[in-house]
């Protein structure tokens, strides 16, 4: 009996902890991603997206365009539109991205952006359309971005102010309100 414990105490120690799995392990090693959180069955961005370590082109949506129709114009259901009140955070992690050079988060509900998103010194793309950020509150974030070259904004919270201001202080940088 002896023997039979001192055995498995030796097997426990001698385990290697097994690493914790991540959602995004089938991506990790490839360059371009484009990530449907439907269809990862998430509502949001986990801390797990640090994973991604080789990824130069990210793309992260709510939901897949595959089935999406034009028709009817979303005026005339009136009533029946059902409106996305959810508010979400960007996870700092994504910060840790090193080789990212283009970032577009899609109408995902984001409400601010990491303080470390100046870590991100090879992004040069950065697309936040139709988020619900208040752009006047992220405009020292983003002119952080001095790699930036292009900028897109559209759908967000922003006056012609907080547009002059970005060019103002990010002037090799195209931005689209």
């Amino acid at each position: 009996m002896k023997l039979l414990l001192a055995s498995l105490v030796i097997m426990f120690i001698g385990c290697k902890p097994t690493q914790e799995k991540s959602v995004f392990d089938p991506l990790k090693g490839q360059s371009d991603i484009i990530i449907s959180l439907k269809d990862y069955q998430l509502d949001s961005i986990p801390p797990a997206i640090n994973t991604l370590k080789g990824v130069k082109r990210l793309a992260i949506l709510k939901d897949s365009a595959v089935g999406w129709v034009a028709y009817p114009p979303l005026s005339a259901l009136g009533e029946q539109l059902e409106m996305d009140t959810s508010h979400r955070k960007l996870p700092k992690e994504i910060t840790e991205l090193e080789s990212l050079e283009t970032l577009s988060l899609f109408n995902l509900g984001l409400v601010s952006l990491p303080e470390e998103l100046y870590k991100l010194k090879n992004l040069d793309t950065l697309i936040l359309a139709l988020n619900k950020l208040r752009i006047s509150q992220e405009i020292d974030k983003l002119k952080k971005l001095t790699h930036l070259k292009y900028l897109d904004l559209g759908g967000n919270m922003m006056s012609k102010d907080d547009i002059a201001r970005l060019k103002s202080a990010m002037p090799g940088t195209t931005i689209l309100p």
